[in-house]
């Protein structure tokens, strides 16, 4: 926005030409699940919303990132990701690069709630 405040838009309707705006309260949203819910991150934060973006629940996720949710099979299943630089040497930037998959099944991230 003009102002540096952000937004949200839907358009409930697609031959509908005003869209509905909601304030990011929550923080931008970051993935649309494949159940219909919402997901957005605001300071560590992941929040899980209905597509009215209305509060289902939250959870600290810290450094954890959402990937992306993949089929095992039977059920969707949420991806996370954490990387994290491990230094090697004192006297320079020499290191390496570990991530860190965490996997939950999408049907069950109200687990996660504080």
């Amino acid at each position: 926005m003009r102002d540096g405040s952000r937004a949200i838009y839907r358009w409930t309707n697609p031959s509908t030409q005003q869209p509905v705006r909601f304030s990011e309260v929550y923080g931008p949203l970051v993935a649309g699940l494949s159940d219909g819910r919402l997901l957005a991150e605001k300071d560590g934060i992941l929040t899980v919303l209905d597509p009215d973006l209305r509060c289902l629940f939250s959870f600290p996720a810290g450094k954890l990132r959402f990937v992306h949710e993949r089929w095992d099979g039977s059920r969707m299943i949420s991806v996370f990701t954490r990387t994290l630089y491990v230094r090697t040497s004192k006297n320079d930037d020499i290191g390496r690069l570990k991530v860190e998959v965490y996997e939950i099944p999408t049907a069950d991230l109200h687990r996660l709630a504080d």
